[in-house]
């Protein structure tokens, strides 16, 4: 809703979605609100105002570890063959004879997932508010071409979270189990004959006259009988202030000049508590907190379950966390143009930010950039080239930085209550006096151009980025008390060339015209880590590096796999060593060297673009995107190797553990694979060497069928009909096709580049929306 005014010119824009995510009992809701305002307060004087409340809603069951689809295996079912619900098997066998002693008063251990959903027994409910305003003051000065402002901005985010777990499900009555205890104690009781009384066996107590000692075993519920509760609030405030001031001026015709000056300063300031109850009667707000057994959950031992049930898995997070950050900037930008044809730009910036300030040379670097451009087309010898919109050359070269908040040139640590009731605390990174900014310095040059009334236009671009300062991590001396650091130790290059083309084919300039447009960029980039200030000392150490000097980003590194090798009925993974030898020991030993290590590329694509081409006719529009992505490199089919198989309990393995890859049925077809379930004892040391194997890396180049949109716009006669301004209706449809290179099937975007395992695909996706404009 818009509405404007002599003074005040408004803008409001309130939004509503719910989802029930295709599961009862879920429901998820999200508002948005949003407020612009203008506000003309003197000929010398304009007020921006703006509001933004976003406030999410969800309410889902808390199913736990066996409201995983994966959780059974596939042939069980929920229900029984008469349509009741069946009683499955958990974390505890329910033949356990422990199960039936009338002293321990323990609970059914049986699961059923559509009965724990229909009685909502879990209940997770989450609120997440965001509330951000800004003000905006522009003063013109008495000065003509000169302003300044004054921004204020304010942001308020609240989440809050808490889990109700009831007494009647699985997961509590699993707990009131396990963490029931039962210990003999002795009890004085009234004695049967007090003539004949053991005066010796009185321990002199008043209270214990005339009473016999008698021992008894006493069950402890640690955890008490009833609801538990987990809760969690999360909130930050951020402040923002900037003031600057800005002098825009053109005089004698062929010069225009442009400065803007200005000082921001920022604060982060975030906080979260978490605790929980137990016992919790949502009914009267009461917990039995005060009962609880703390020190036994904190320190459990065996129960009356057994070794086979050790006490595990209740909630006991009671901690906060505060983290407050400082930062401020001043800056200076300016642009002078001659004649609309040339023209020079330069910046300077200074940030400081509060986890440099051990040496004061580190704690503010000075960002700058200088540019220049020439407006080729407006100069007087390319006025008869009537097709000529647009050309334009540009080059640039500027300093920018970046920092890394979980870093600090100080000495940090975190304090908590250990379980022994005493302040400890937890040392979270060493000191560093050298710490500073990461730094990339960025030439660029490039080409606008457009021709033929703007039916084409696009531009060309190259840069060559040099960055350094990288913040990598380091091995250190154990006797320092650390292991590793994380250090400004690494630079970088990435040069590279973009094209982006925007082509209208075919103009539409009216309605009932067909008009066709394109779009296509494409971009080109190589990666090089040319520093590196990490000498690893064994292969292994520079497998798990995540900086290789010489090499890009993101690389793979392999073995020369030679096969599966059968060892005295052992099966060992067989690697060539840089003298054709086979090996058969892992990659930590001291046999597998640097000169045994294969380069396989890298999982960032070199090459990446997208087409979008557009046809509309007479209301109609039917557009579509495809993007593509070469030049990289993936690990695949190692889910047959991954070391979780089951293990040696095969198909009848624990519930959530014997649900695994139809790979693994591999081995049984004779494929050259691990062993898996009982056979797996056969699999060596190394066996899971096998997943960085050579033979293994496959082409990562793939195209993407993104989207679909196909849409109408009605006619304005119509809409001004029925009362509105625009009536349009589009249906969307995403993740149509791919095409992958590698020749196995297998869809990039559905696997993880650097392991070689699955993930879960993206779904196609279907939307339809009307939308209107009153």
């Amino acid at each position: 809703m818009r509405v404007n005014g002599k003074t005040l010119s408004s803008n409001i824009v309130v939004n509503w979605n719910g989802n029930n995510g295709g599961v009862r009992g879920y429901d998820a809701s999200s508002l948005a609100l949003k407020y612009l305002g203008d506000l003309k307060v003197a000929s010398w004087m304009d007020l921006n105002l703006s509001l933004n409340v976003l406030n999410n809603r969800t309410k889902s069951h808390a199913l736990g570890s066996y409201g995983n689809i994966n959780s059974f295996l596939a042939y069980q079912s929920m229900y029984n063959p008469d349509g009741s619900l069946a009683r499955m098997e958990a974390d505890i066998y329910p033949g356990e004879e422990v199960l039936n002693n009338p002293e321990y008063e323990l609970k059914d251990v049986t699961y059923n997932v559509a009965d724990e959903i229909d009685k909502g027994y879990n209940t997770s409910k989450s609120r997440y508010t965001n509330v951000r305003t800004n003000v905006l003051a522009l003063f013109r000065l008495p000065v003509t071409g000169w302003t300044a402002q004054a921004q204020f901005q304010y942001e308020d985010i609240v989440s809050i979270s808490s889990t109700q777990y009831s007494k009647d499900s699985q997961f509590m009555r699993s707990l009131y189990n396990r963490y029931t205890t039962s210990s003999s104690v002795t009890e004085w009781v009234d004695t049967d004959d007090p003539f004949n009384w053991d005066f010796g066996s009185w321990d002199g107590d008043p209270d214990h006259f005339y009473k016999d000692p008698v021992t008894i075993n006493k069950t402890i519920h640690n955890i008490p009988d009833g609801d538990a509760l987990s809760e969690s609030t999360a909130q930050s405030q951020y402040y923002t202030f900037r003031a600057q001031t800005r002098y825009n001026r053109e005089f004698l015709g062929v010069h225009a000049i442009d400065f803007i000056a200005g000082f921001e300063y920022r604060q982060t300031h975030s906080s979260m508590e978490q605790g929980g109850y137990y016992g919790y009667d949502r009914q009267t707000s009461s917990n039995l907190n005060m009962i609880t057994n703390w020190e036994y959950i904190n320190k459990p031992t065996v129960g009356v379950m057994g070794s086979n049930y050790t006490p595990y898995g209740a909630p006991i997070s009671f901690r906060t966390s505060e983290t407050l950050h400082r930062y401020y900037s001043y800056y200076f930008t300016g642009n002078y143009v001659y004649d609309s044809r040339y023209s020079v730009s330069g910046s300077y910036r200074v940030d400081k930010a509060d986890m440099f300030g051990t040496d004061p040379k580190f704690r503010g670097k000075p960002l700058w950039s200088v540019g220049a451009s020439w407006n080729v087309h407006n100069e007087r010898f390319l006025r008869p080239a009537t097709w000529l919109n647009v050309l334009k050359l540009r080059a640039s070269y500027g300093l920018t930085g970046n920092i890394d908040n979980s870093v600090s040139s100080y000495l940090t640590a975190s304090m908590a209550t250990n379980q022994f009731g005493n302040l400890q605390g937890t040392l979270n990174t060493p000191p560093n006096d050298q710490l500073r900014w990461e730094k990339t310095a960025t030439w660029n040059a490039g080409i606008d151009f457009a021709f033929l009334g703007y039916r084409l236009a696009g531009t060309f671009d190259f840069y060559r980025k040099n960055s350094s300062d990288i913040l990598t991590s380091a091995e250190l001396d154990p006797t320092t008390g650390w292991t590793t650091q994380t250090i400004n130790s690494a630079k970088m290059t990435n040069t590279g060339v973009e094209l982006q083309l925007d082509g209208q084919i075919l103009p539409a300039r009216r309605r009932k015209d067909i008009g066709i447009n394109l779009g296509f960029n494409i971009a080109y980039n190589h990666n090089k880590v040319t520093d590196l200030r990490r000498y690893p000392t064994s292969a292994s150490e520079f497998l798990g590096m995540t900086y290789h000097k010489g090499y890009p980003l993101n690389s793979l590194f392999s073995i020369d796999y030679a096969g599966l090798v059968d060892k005295d009925g052992t099966i060992f993974v067989g690697w060539y060593d840089r003298n054709g030898e086979v090996q058969t020991t892992s990659t930590s030993s001291s046999t597998f060297t640097m000169d045994d290590v294969i380069f396989s590329g890298t999982t960032t694509p070199k090459i990446s673009g997208s087409l979008t081409p557009e046809i509309r006719w007479n209301g109609f529009s039917l557009s579509a995107m495809f993007a593509f992505y070469g030049g990289h490199y993936m690990r695949t089919d190692n889910d047959a190797w991954t070391s979780f198989t089951a293990g040696t309990a095969g198909y009848k393995g624990a519930f959530g553990d014997a649900s695994f890859s139809r790979d693994l049925l591999r081995y049984w077809n004779g494929d050259e694979v691990p062993a898996n379930g009982w056979m797996s004892t056969k699999n060596g040391s190394n066996i899971s060497t096998g997943t960085i194997r050579n033979t293994a890396v496959k082409h990562a180049d793939y195209m993407k069928f993104r989207s679909l949109i196909l849409s109408y716009s009605f006619d304005q006669k119509l809409c001004r009909k029925i009362g509105l301004n625009d009536l349009r209706l589009r249906f969307q449809m995403n993740n149509i096709a791919t095409w992958a290179r590698n020749g196995i099937g297998i869809d990039p975007e559905a696997y993880n580049l650097t392991s070689g395992f699955h993930m879960d695909k993206t779904p196609r996706s279907y939307t339809m929306s009307l939308m209107f404009n009153l």
